[in-house]
């Protein structure tokens, strides 16, 4: 009778969770309009503003550089299921149990180090290889259509990044590789 109660709550707690994380992404989204449409009006904020304008350009940028890491993930978790593959099989079984020993002492370490590689790191590198290559080598898109795209699809990188963590393999308890 006990273990129902437990299931509820924790479905509670997760429809919550998923609820905050789409206001989270309805805030964004509303703060990106509210900076394009400040954008349009350029020379009046300028002239009338001026403070203004390096908060609205460090908004617009964060935002761009977190959607070319939505664009670069793929090609990590792909990277990262190569290397797990790998790594099993071609560690000594000493080194193996010294890093699962380690793995298990400082797990939150392990888990910062994970997300500064696999979620942080490499997508930026290869969103950025992805983004240069398209809009610059190939001229197949714009970089004036990426510059007001990406930021939403930073959007959504910087709201459902817990997802993505799952999607990894790297969440807070989990063993990694």
């Amino acid at each position: 009778m006990q273990a129902p109660e437990v299931n509820e709550l924790d479905e509670t707690i997760e429809i919550r969770f998923t609820k905050i994380e789409k206001l989270i992404f309805l805030g964004i989204v509303i703060l990106l309009a509210v900076v394009y449409l400040v954008e349009i009006q350029d020379e009046y904020v300028e002239r009338n503003f001026p403070f203004i304008v390096p908060l609205l350009v460090g908004i617009h940028w964060i935002f761009f550089i977190l959607g070319w890491m939505l664009v670069g993930f793929p090609l990590s978790n792909v990277l990262r299921s190569i290397y797990k593959s790998i790594s099993g099989k071609f560690i000594p079984k000493g080194v193996a149990s010294t890093i699962e020993e380690s793995r298990r002492k400082f797990l939150s370490f392990h888990h910062g180090l994970d997300m500064f590689w696999w979620i942080l790191f490499l997508p930026t590198s290869f969103g950025g290889l992805i983004i240069a290559s398209i809009s610059i080598y190939t001229n197949l898109i714009p970089f004036d259509m990426l510059f007001y795209v990406l930021p939403f699809c930073g959007a959504v990188y910087f709201a459902f990044m817990d997802k993505f963590e799952k999607i990894i393999g790297i969440e807070p308890g989990s063993d990694g590789d």
